[in-house]
């Protein structure tokens, strides 16, 4: 099963790179009943390139990646997923390093149900005992910049105490 992660998110350390400096990265970091507000959202600067560097405040499993874009020529064609960033790289530090995960978005959105927000699933298997994780939008659908307007986690927080206490229990059996 799969928790929201929103209370674990570190939003206060949320940053970005190539941010319109009108925009602040924290703010499309919501609660999940705000997932659908198109305002405030972020904008890229000077292209479409944009790193998002998100921290958790505990390990957690990483099951999915919920995205609100824009549903026009601003909307981010993909996105590459890192983990375990101790701080936000930069587009010099990204290139040529292998991301985890590699994923190609979807052109349309669910706008005709009222949900702007699309669930992306993820590899758990590369994705558990993450404490950050790096989102590096690579391009838009045509437009000079990119837009997003909500990004929230579907997973499991980890907690080392139960893990080992399992461990326990089943080598006394």
């Amino acid at each position: 099963m799969a928790d929201n992660l929103y209370e674990y998110i570190h939003k206060s350390q949320v940053t970005a790179l190539n941010v319109n400096p009108e925009h602040e990265v924290q703010s499309i970091i919501k609660e999940y009943a705000e997932r659908n507000t198109v305002t405030p959202h972020i904008e890229s600067w000077v292209d479409d390139q944009l790193i998002v560097f998100i921290p958790f405040t505990t390990s957690v499993k990483l099951k999915a990646i919920l995205l609100g874009t824009d549903s026009g020529d601003l909307r981010p064609s993909a996105v590459k997923i890192y983990s375990n960033h101790p701080h936000c790289p930069d587009f010099e530090q990204l290139d040529g390093t292998a991301c985890l995960q590699d994923m190609s978005l979807e052109a349309t959105s669910n706008e005709s149900s009222g949900d702007l927000v699309k669930e992306y699933p993820m590899r758990v298997a590369r994705f558990t005992n993450v404490f950050s994780i790096v989102l590096f939008f690579p391009s838009s659908f045509g437009g000079q910049n990119t837009r997003i307007y909500y990004i929230g986690f579907k997973g499991e927080v980890l907690t080392p105490n139960k893990e080992r206490s399992d461990r326990v229990s089943l080598a006394d059996n």
